[in-house]
């Protein structure tokens, strides 16, 4: 097959835009329904941070509303450092191993965001490393806290523009009310009292 190849062959070939009366741009085709997608997002995150204000807990996070289920990530925003200390004392953060302390996550960590996936409302932590274009995404452990889990690069465009958007915006008191919320944080009842 190789063999039948030319590079002559491949210089002709079509680099322009073919003209066909039966070929549509996909620019051309409106969408059914067209959404903003930044709008429902923040929508998702309003309702989940009144609901765990509110004190109605995580049992009213999971009614059916009026914002359409296509959002099943939100992000909450950046911690500020009172918000990292009350993570690091109550969530602590274990990479290969490791527990890292507060000031630790801000010499390595440019940035912590805080996030959730949606229906089953499973906390995310992604952590901003300060020397390479990545970030780490934590997950929560079965012994309570965050453990490291992958990381997200910029080959993934458009997610990790969106995290590299997020400004810190979230204090110790509500990322302690949302994480106490949130059921796949907390420490099993036997490991917490130390039966078997």
């Amino acid at each position: 097959m190789k063999s039948l190849i030319r590079p002559g062959d491949l210089k002709g070939s079509l680099t322009h835009q073919v003209r066909h009366k039966k070929l549509v741009s996909i620019a051309d085709i409106p969408p059914r329904r067209p959404f903003d997608y930044k709008k429902l997002h923040d929508e998702r995150m309003q309702s989940i941070i009144t609901s765990v204000t509110s004190r109605r807990g995580i049992g009213e996070l999971g009614t059916p509303d009026e914002i359409p289920p296509i959002v099943k990530k939100v992000l909450f925003g950046g911690l500020y450092p009172s918000a990292l200390r009350m993570l690091d004392a109550r969530y602590p953060i274990r990479i290969k191993g490791k527990t890292y302390d507060p000031d630790t996550i801000q010499k390595q960590f440019s940035k912590v965001i805080l996030a959730v996936n949606i229906p089953e409302y499973r906390p995310i932590i992604y952590l901003r490393t300060r020397n390479k274009k990545e970030y780490l995404k934590m997950v929560p452990n079965r012994a309570g806290g965050f453990k490291f889990e992958s990381r997200r690069t910029p080959h993934m465009a458009g997610f990790f523009l969106w995290l590299e958007s997020v400004q810190p915006s979230l204090g110790a008191e509500l990322t302690r009310e949302l994480l106490d919320a949130f059921p796949a944080i907390h420490v099993p009842e036997a490991a917490a009292v130390g039966k078997p």
